[in-house]
C-alpha cells in the first residue's frame, strides 16, 4: 500500500441547506495504485466542511495486482442527491460480485464514485467495484488497512455511536431537565401521565417510571359528588365557586360567587371512564390568585369523578391575553417571544386532570370553541394556578417546522404553562396535540408520533420540542414504549433531519439474552430524516473495576430493533484481565460455577495483550457491523513489547473464551514470522499468521486451553511452515520445511519468560529436530554416489548383499546459527552390513551438510566392507554374538546355540570351501532369523525388557533385515 499524492474535490453539499457543511475527496493514487474508497470531511472536523483535507494518513492506495474487478458490476442508485441544491452530484450505488466467495470476496470497493447521471469519476479505476482478493474487512488483518476497513466494516456502527455520543452531550442538560418530570407534568390523561414505561417480553426493566410522581387519588363518594350536584341545580343564578366539591379546601375561592351562573350536569358517554358523572358552572366571576392577582371573567369550572383517581375539579377564566402575557416569565425571551396568541385563560385544577370536549354539553362546547374549536378536543387543567394560551398555526412561523415534519396541522394549538421550580430552570409552554401523525421523509418505517405534546421554551435550546411515544425493540425478549423528544431548531425551514433523545428508566436484567447482567442509565439520542439514525447509550456495571459507558445502533426495520452496544476501553487488557472478565461473566449467569484460578492456567495470561480495546455486546451475529452474538472485543494484538496485529476477542458465560488474531510479520530474534492466515495454510492469499486462542473452564480442574501462532518462518529467505506454541512461562516454536533450500527438517526451538517479553531477543533460543525422509534419502544417495564404485564395497554386497541404510539424522543450534545457515551439533545413526555407524557433527554449514557427513559415512562403511571380505567367519561371529545380546532364549526356538550354529558354518568353510560363500550367507541369514525370533521371544516375555527391545532390538532387528 502507498499513501495517496493529493485529494481531488468530487462532490460537497453547497446550496443544499444542509444543517452542517460536509464533502467527499477523492484520493489520487500513485502509478499503478488505486485509492480505497473517498475521505469525507465535515464541519466538525477542520471547522468548514469544504477545505481540501491534508492529512495524506487518512487513505490508503492499493497495489493493482492485488485488486481484481471479475465479475463485479454495477445495479444502479441507491440513492442520489437530485434535487437537493448541493455543488456537485453524487449517489449511492448498489453493486454485485459472482461468483461469490469464489476466487474473492467482496471487500473493500475502490474509487466507486459517480454522480446521478451515471458518470464515472475520471480518476476512477474502472468501470466497476474493484475489490481486494480474499480480504475481510471484519478481520482487520493488519494495520496498513485498518482505517480503510474500519469504514468499511464498523464505520456504519461507529458513526452511529459517534452521533449518539455527540448527541447526547447536545442534550445532557435538556435531557437532565427533564428527567423528573417526564410525563409527569405533561397535561394529558392521567392513565397516561401515572403510567410507568411500558414493557412486554421476558427480559426484565426493573425500578424506574416514566413519570416522577403518582397521581394521587382524591376520595369522593359517588353519592356525596350526586347529592351536590341536585343541590347546586336547585340554587338559582348566584353560586359559590367553593360549593364545587374539591374547591372548598382552597382559601383562595371562600366566598367568590359565579353570577349569571348556568349549572349542568350528565354522566361520560364513552371510553373507560363512560358513566362516570360530572358536573359544569358557568358564569361570571372575580377571583383573586396568586400568581396573576384579580381575575375577572366569564368562567367554566368542571367537577368529575374518576373511577380509581376519584375527585378531579377545575376552572378555565377567560382573560384578554395582556392580563397574563406580562405576568408570565420568559415571553419575552427567545423563542417564546415569536408567538403570538389569539386567546387566552386563567384555568386552576385541584389536580392535574384531562376532559373530552365531547362529552360536554354544546352550551359548555360553545364558551370553550376558542380553546377546543373542533369540539372533540381534550382540555387539561394542570395542578394549581396556570394559564390557556392559543396560538394560531397559520399566523404562528415558529410552528411551521414541526407541522411539516407532521404533514398535517390543527388550526389552532392550546399551550399550557410549566412554570420553573428553580431560578435556574426554563420557562415552557406545552401543549398536546390530537392527533396520530404518520410523517413523511423524517420518520423512519415503523415509527409513528402518537398524540405527541409540543414544548416549547427558553434555555440553551432555541426552538420547537415535540414529545411522544416510541416503541422499541431492545431485544427479541424486551419491548419498550418510552416518551422521546424531537428537537427543531428555530429559523431551520426547511428541515434536513430533527434530533430526537429520551430516557428508559431503570434497570435492563438479562440484557440481550446475557444473563445476569444489567443495563441502567439508558439513553436514545439520534436523528431523523432522510438519513435517519438512532442510537441508545447505557451503564454496564460489572463491578472489580469493569464499569463500561456503551452505545449502539437501532435499525429501522419493523419494530425498531437494537443491533448492539460498544464501547472503547481507555487502557490494555492482558488475557489475564479477559479470563477474568469470564469469570465475572460465568459467576452471574451461573452462580454455582467454579472458576479456576488463574495461576493454574498454561496461557499466557500476562504477555498476551489486547491494545486499544473497545467492547460489544450483541444479540446475534452481525458480521457487517462486527457484532457477535455475546460479549467481544476488537483491538490490536501485543506479545510482550511486540506489537503483532490485530485481534477479535470472544466470551460467553457457558462457553468460554476464543481470541482470533491476524499478525502482521515479525520478528523471533533474527527469524521474520510471515504467512498462513485464518485458513492455516502458507502459498494461499491470506498468507498472515494467524493467532488461534482458547479457554474453557468446564470445571475448576478442567480446563480446555491453547494459544498458538502459525505462519511461514524465512530462514534465510526460505519459507518453512511455523508453528508457535505461547505457554505462560515459555515459547515453543516448531518449524517445518527446506533448511536453507537444502534440508528437509522439523526442528523445535524453546524459549523462556524472558523471549516471551521481548520475542526479537529470541536468537538464543536453542532447537532440537530431525531431517525427514526426503532429506535423509538425499544424503543416502549422496554416500552411495561416493562409495558406489569401490572395489572392497562391491565385493561385500556381492558377499552378503544389502549395503548402507541411514536410521535418523538429529541436529541442534540456536535460531541466530540458524539465521546465518549453520548447525550447531547432531548426530546421524546408520548401518552398512549388519553394523552401527555412529556419527556425531559440529560446527556444519546448512550449505556443505551432505557432502560433509555423506564422507564421513561412506569412510565408515568401506572400513565394514574391508573387514567382511577379510574374515567373514568372525563377522559372522559378532552378528550372532549380537542376536544372543538381543534375544533370550535362542537356543529353546533354534535348537541350537548360535556358537555352535557358528563351530558347524566354520567346519564347512574348512571341509568343503568352496562353499564359504553359501555358508557366510546361510549364518547371516540365521542371524537375521535369529535377532527377529529373539526380538519377539523378548518382547512377549518380560516387560522389563520392553525399553531395550524399544531402543535396541527393534532398530537393530529393522537394519539386519534391510541388509540381508
Amino acid at each position: 500500500m502507498k499513501r495517496p499524492l493529493r485529494y481531488d474535490w468530487s462532490w460537497d453539499d453547497s446550496g443544499s441547506g444542509g444543517r452542517y457543511n460536509g464533502s467527499f475527496w477523492l484520493p489520487v493514487s500513485p502509478n499503478g495504485y488505486s485509492p480505497v474508497g473517498f475521505v469525507c470531511s465535515g464541519e466538525a472536523i477542520d471547522g468548514n466542511g469544504h477545505n481540501v483535507p491534508t492529512d495524506m494518513t487518512l487513505a490508503y492506495c492499493v497495489r493493482n495486482d492485488l485488486l481484481t474487478w471479475t465479475g463485479s458490476k454495477w445495479i444502479g442508485p441507491l440513492w442520489t442527491d437530485e434535487g437537493s441544491g448541493a455543488r456537485g452530484q453524487c449517489s449511492v450505488m448498489s453493486w454485485t460480485q459472482t461468483p461469490e466467495g469464489a476466487a474473492i470476496d467482496p471487500g473493500v470497493v475502490t474509487s466507486s464514485f459517480w454522480n446521478i447521471q451515471w458518470t464515472r469519476h475520471p480518476n476512477m479505476a474502472a468501470s466497476g467495484p474493484g475489490m481486494i482478493r480474499l480480504l475481510r474487512p471484519e478481520q482487520a488483518q493488519s494495520k496498513a488497512i485498518a482505517k480503510a476497513t474500519k469504514i468499511h466494516a464498523t464505520g456504519l456502527s461507529q458513526g452511529i455511536q459517534a452521533v449518539v455520543q455527540t448527541a447526547l452531550k447536545a442534550h445532557q442538560d435538556s435531557l437532565t431537565l427533564v428527567t423528573n418530570q417526564l410525563h409527569a407534568t405533561i397535561p394529558s390523561d392521567p392513565d397516561k401521565i401515572s403510567r410507568p414505561a411500558q414493557i412486554s417480553g421476558n427480559e426484565k426493566l426493573i425500578g424506574g417510571d416514566t413519570a416522577s410522581q403518582s397521581i394521587p387519588a382524591v376520595t369522593h363518594s359517588p353519592s356525596q359528588f350526586s347529592a351536590t350536584g341536585s343541590m347546586l341545580a336547585g340554587i338559582g343564578n348566584s353560586i359559590g365557586l367553593d360549593q364545587l366539591p374539591g374547591f372548598n379546601q382552597i382559601p383562595l375561592l371562600k366566598g367568590v360567587r359565579v353570577t349569571d351562573a348556568e349549572f349542568t350536569q350528565g354522566t361520560i358517554a364513552t371510553g373507560p371512564e363512560a358513566g362516570q358523572p360530572w358536573m359544569c358552572l358557568s358564569g361570571n366571576v372575580t377571583v383573586q390568585t396568586n400568581r396573576f392577582g384579580s381575575v375577572s371573567g366569564q368562567v367554566i369550572a368542571l367537577s368529575r369523578l374518576y373511577k380509581k383517581e376519584g375527585l378531579r375539579t377545575g376552572y378555565v377564566i377567560k382573560v384578554p391575553t395582556t392580563a397574563v402575557a406580562s405576568k408570565l416569565p420568559g415571553l419575552n425571551s427567545d423563542p417564546l417571544n415569536a408567538l403570538h396568541f389569539s386567546d387566552a385563560a386563567v384555568t386552576f385544577g385541584q389536580e392535574t386532570h384531562s376532559w373530552n370536549v365531547a362529552d360536554l354539553p354544546v352550551e359548555v362546547k360553545t364558551a370553550l370553541q376558542a380553546y377546543a374549536p373542533t369540539g372533540k378536543e381534550l382540555i387539561t387543567f394542570p395542578k394549581g394556578e396556570n394559564v390557556w394560551l392559543v396560538a394560531s398555526v397559520q399566523s404562528n412561523s415558529l410552528l411551521a417546522a414541526p407541522f411539516t415534519v407532521l404533514n398535517a396541522a390543527p388550526a389552532k394549538v392550546l399551550f399550557t404553562a410549566i412554570f420553573p421550580e428553580k431560578p435556574t430552570d426554563p420557562f415552557k409552554l406545552r401543549a398536546t396535540l390530537q392527533t396520530k401523525y404518520k410523517t413523511t421523509g423524517f420518520l423512519p418505517s415503523g415509527i409513528n408520533l402518537d398524540m405527541p405534546d409540543m414544548e416549547i421554551s427558553t434555555g440553551s435550546f432555541n426552538g420547537v420540542t415535540l414529545w411522544s411515544d416510541l416503541h422499541l425493540n431492545l431485544s427479541k425478549k424486551l419491548h419498550v414504549d418510552l416518551p422521546a423528544r424531537l428537537d427543531f431548531p428555530v429559523g431551520v425551514n426547511p428541515l434536513s433531519g430533527i434530533s430526537v433523545s429520551g430516557i428508559i428508566p431503570g434497570t435492563w436484567k438479562d440484557p440481550m439474552g446475557l444473563k445476569g447482567l444489567s443495563l441502567s442509565e439508558m439513553k436514545i439520542s439520534g436523528t431523523f430524516g432522510s438519513l435517519p439514525n438512532l442510537g441508545l447509550a447505557a451503564n454496564m456495571n460489572l463491578g472489580q473495576g469493569w464499569d463500561l459507558d456503551l452505545a449502539g445502533a437501532l435499525s429501522f426495520t419493523s419494530p425498531v430493533a437494537l443491533t448492539g452496544l460498544r464501547c472503547d476501553i481507555p487502557r490494555d487488557l492482558s488475557l489475564g484481565d479477559l479470563i477474568s472478565l469470564h469469570g465475572i461473566i460465568m459467576k452471574a449467569a451461573i452462580p454455582s460455577a467454579q472458576i479456576p484460578s488463574l495461576a493454574t492456567l498454561k496461557l499466557p495470561i500476562d504477555v498476551v495483550k489486547i491494545t486499544k480495546p473497545s467492547f460489544s455486546i450483541a444479540e446475534v451475529d452481525m458480521p457487517a457491523l462486527n457484532f457477535r452474538q455475546g460479549i467481544s472485543f476488537n483491538g490490536g494484538l501485543k506479545l510482550g513489547t511486540a506489537d503483532l496485529g490485530s485481534a477479535y476477542l470472544w466470551m460467553l458465560a457457558d462457553k468460554g473464551l476464543e481470541c482470533t488474531g491476524w499478525v502482521s510479520p515479525f520478528n523471533v530474534g533474527p527469524i521474520k514470522i510471515s504467512g498462513a492466515g485464518p485458513d492455516k495454510r502458507s502459498g494461499t492469499p491470506d498468507d498472515k499468521p494467524m493467532l488461534d486462542l482458547k479457554y474453557t473452564p468446564k470445571s475448576a480442574f478442567d480446563v480446555s486451553q491453547r494459544c498458538y501462532l502459525s505462519g511461514t518462518a524465512s530462514i534465510p529467505g526460505v519459507g518453512l511452515d511455523a508453528f508457535v506454541d505461547i505457554g505462560k512461562d515459555n515459547l515453543k516454536m516448531n518449524l517445518d520445511g527446506m533448511l536453507a533450500g537444502v534440508l528437509d527438517a522439523q526442528i523445535v526451538a524453546s524459549g523462556t519468560q524472558a523471549v516471551l517479553t521481548d520475542v526479537t531477543k529470541g536468537g538464543d533460543m536453542a532447537f532440537e529436530g530431525f531431517l525427514r525422509t526426503h532429506a535423509v534419502q538425499n544424503i543416502k544417495n549422496a554416500v552411495n554416489n561416493s562409495i558406489g564404485g569401490n572395489s572392497v564395497v562391491k565385493k561385500a554386497i556381492d558377499f552378503i548383499g544389502g549395503g548402507i541404510d541411514i536410521r535418523s539424522v538429529r541436529v541442534k543450534g540456536s535460531l541466530d546459527g540458524l539465521s546465518k545457515g549453520t548447525l550447531a551439533s547432531g548426530s546421524v545413526h546408520a548401518a552398512a552390513f549388519g553394523k552401527a555407524i555412529n556419527i556425531d557433527f559440529a560446527q556444519v554449514s546448512i550449505a556443505d551438510f551432505n557432502t560433509s557427513i555423506a564422507s564421513q559415512i561412506g569412510a565408515r562403511v568401506i572400513t565394514i566392507a574391508q573387514d567382511l571380505i577379510t574374515n567373514p567367519g568372525a563377522y559372522f561371529k559378532a552378528l550372532c554374538d549380537l542376536s544372543v545380546e538381543l534375544g533370550g532364549d535362542v537356543v529353546k526356538l533354534f535348537k541350537m546355540d548360535p556358537t555352535q550354529y557358528y563351530s558347524q558354518a566354520t567346519q564347512d568353510i574348512a571341509s568343503v570351501g568352496i562353499k564359504a560363500f553359501d555358508s557366510a550367507k546361510q549364518g547371516a541369514q540365521f542371524a537375521q532369523n535369529t535377532a527377529k525370533e529373539a526380538a519377539k521371544a523378548a518382547e512377549g516375555a518380560a516387560k522389563k525388557v520392553e525399553k531395550v527391545l524399544s531402543d535396541i532390538a527393534s532398530g537393530a532387528l529393522k537394519l539386519l533385515k534391510s541388509f540381508f
